[in-house]
């Protein structure tokens, strides 16, 4: 235990250094187990949550007639339905549970602003994380950023549910013919969460990384670069490479998806 709280400190400064949030998959009902403590149970580290012969005891006893406090019926369904809860999620003794609600209470609920339990990939929560900017190299090595506001391109729906994509024939597409079918991937009518969590893994390695994506529009040309795009996992962004020649219209969505998950091996996380 002692490890693994040491080691979650360690991931907590990578997160807050990198300006992202550790996901940890827990499950929802638990969470709301240890905040709002919907469940009284017995804090016997000793005793197996499976025993067969507790487990009656406490139906029978709730199911005493002469049993008329309230408060004591109460207790006793709470616990019932703890122990259900607590076997379902694969505890077999409380021990188990109280070092993981330990955890959980340590750095979940005091490290919130760092740690995240639900991956999301809707439009009005992805759009947020996509920053555009020009990458205009000096030489070889050095280069330098020009942040492009994104809602040049994009513009959430009313609704918050889809993204129109703007700005079809301006210099920039012409230049970066890939910019529009990428937009229309992560963004487009036909786009999905799973389309979200492809590009997510794409760009950044795994598709639970929670943090910025940022999109370059390089100075570097398709034949000087050897390659229309390309991503760089270790600072979450993709690189798009200057292509005039490129025909517009033979580059589609469905090119695009088919080569991200080729590239990704997505499905095999």
């Amino acid at each position: 235990m002692d490890t693994l709280i040491r080691e979650t400190e360690q991931l907590i400064l990578l997160a807050k250094a990198s300006e992202t949030k550790i996901f940890l998959k827990i499950d929802p009902i638990l969470l709301s187990l240890l905040k709002g403590n919907q469940f009284t149970y017995f804090n016997n580290n000793n005793q197996l949550l499976k025993n067969n012969t507790n487990n009656r005891n406490l139906i029978e006893t709730l199911k005493n007639e002469e049993l008329k406090n309230e408060e004591i019926i109460k207790t006793l369904k709470q616990e019932i339905r703890f122990r259900r809860f607590a076997i379902t999620c694969g505890f077999t003794n409380m021990e188990e549970f109280n070092k993981m609600a330990q955890f959980i209470r340590k750095f979940y609920y005091r490290r919130k602003s760092f740690i995240t339990c639900e991956l999301k990939f809707d439009v009005e929560t992805f759009v947020k994380r996509i920053k555009l900017f020009k990458k205009i190299y000096i030489n070889q090595v050095n280069y330098y950023l020009e942040p492009i506001p994104l809602e040049q391109y994009v513009r959430l729906s009313q609704n918050n549910e889809s993204i129109l994509i703007l700005n079809s024939s301006n210099d920039i597409i012409m230049n970066y013919p890939y910019l529009i079918p990428f937009l229309n991937f992560i963004f487009g009518p036909e786009s999905s969460d799973d389309d979200r969590k492809l590009f997510v893994k794409y760009i950044s390695g795994t598709s639970s990384y929670t943090g910025e994506l940022k999109i370059y529009l390089s100075s570097l040309t398709r034949v000087q670069a050897g390659r229309p795009f390309h991503p760089t996992t270790c600072e979450k962004y993709l690189e798009l490479f200057i292509d005039r020649d490129q025909n517009r219209h033979r580059i589609t969505v469905d090119a695009i998806k088919l080569q991200l998950n080729k590239d990704t091996g997505f499905g095999r996380e």
